[in-house]
């Protein structure tokens, strides 16, 4: 946000918050997750996962 801020004003803060938006829209989708009302617990994953070897 900040970058795009600082690299094109207001219009460069602008289109940073669209590439998020879509970014976070694609990913929603190949989380078989289409939209805000089809996310619950079941999409989150516990962190740290609980299979993770210690380093």
């Amino acid at each position: 946000m900040l970058w795009g801020l600082a690299h094109g004003g207001a219009d460069g803060a602008r289109a940073v918050l669209d590439l998020l938006r879509e970014e976070l829209l694609d990913t929603m989708v190949l989380a078989g997750r289409p939209v805000l009302a089809a996310l619950d617990r079941d999409a989150l994953a516990p962190w740290p996962p609980a299979a993770a070897a210690p380093l």
